[in-house]
């Protein structure tokens, strides 16, 4: 069968679930908090680019279809496992690569499964943390890559390659969202904490920018260290909070998505040493194949 346009992550969730017998087994194998409801959201998407069934249901296991994929992408994993493997033998020593929370879900779930499959992957050391921390680490040699939220200064000399420009959205609890974003700006006071990461991160500023072009004051804030943790809150009804429009950041039960028109979107970038350009082609290959398109999905 011909495969169409598809995104890496998709792939992987496909590739694990067959096989793994399963999406509880495909859960075991991913290093990152998921749902069941949501892998299989993301596996029937996936069949929708296909316009096929790939998977039957009660119980979940392959059809025909399923089966002729799963053995075309087969080696294609392995082209991937051997990418990174040949990039750590290289190097002889362990590849650090950091990003924000937000963020490890869309970039770097290709590398940790690498590093979960690949036998001879023990090397790969992830890390998380703010923006800005992020760029120091790799200005100052302590990362090798770092995956994140471009601030407001990129250093000089570093490296850069941009991954995605996505833009920001409201989360509002379903039961008591505003019809839109549009219609909350309309009252003369905003009483909902407003539910973000802290000041100075690229979400925040951008978001704090649009507030301040439209002259809107929200005063009442939860600030968060990333934009991974603002859904749970929007969800328990602690006010209402922003992030990028990334679907594992917007898929939450009892939450619904408002845009956001006329607020500049975030952009997604990753960072290097130039010096180390040659050495990490394999992880920048793999990067820059991930795609953000149709509904700024990551997966």
């Amino acid at each position: 069968m011909k495969l169409p346009y598809f995104d890496l992550n998709q792939l992987h969730d496909f590739y694990l679930v067959v096989r793994h017998g399963g999406v509880d087994g495909a859960l075991r194998h991913l290093r990152h908090p998921t749902q069941p409801a949501g892998l299989q959201a993301r596996l029937r998407r996936f069949e929708d680019q296909f316009g096929t069934k790939l998977l039957g249901r009660n119980p979940l296991r392959p059809l025909r279809p399923g089966w002729d994929l799963y053995h075309q992408i087969g080696e294609g994993m392995e082209v991937l496992l051997r990418a990174l493997r040949n990039l750590c033998h290289r190097t002889g020593r362990t590849l650090r690569i950091g990003t924000d929370p937000a963020l490890m879900e869309c970039h770097l779930r290709p590398a940790i499964m690498a590093w979960r499959l690949g036998r001879d992957i023990s090397h790969v050391h992830l890390v998380n943390d703010e923006p800005a921390a992020l760029q120091r680490a790799v200005e100052e040699g302590r990362l090798d890559l770092a995956i994140t939220f471009r601030t407001a200064s990129t250093a000089p000399g570093l490296a850069s390659q941009v991954l995605g420009r996505v833009p920001l959205v409201l989360l509002a609890p379903a039961s008591v969202a505003p019809e839109s974003a549009e219609s909350l700006w309309k009252r003369k006071t905003i009483d909902e904490h407003l539910i973000a990461p802290t000041p100075g991160h690229p979400v925040a500023r951008s978001f704090e920018k649009g507030l301040d072009l439209g002259g809107i004051a929200w005063m009442p804030r939860i600030t968060l260290p990333s934009a991974v943790q603002v859904a749970p809150l929007v969800a328990a009804k602690a006010g209402m909070g922003v992030v990028p429009e990334l679907e594992h950041l917007t898929t939450y039960h009892s939450i619904r998505v408002l845009p956001l028109h006329g607020f500049d979107p975030v952009e997604i970038v990753c960072l290097w040493r130039p010096a180390d350009t040659r050495r990490l082609q394999p992880a920048l290959r793999l990067l820059k194949g991930i795609s953000l398109k149709g509904k700024r999905r990551c997966s």
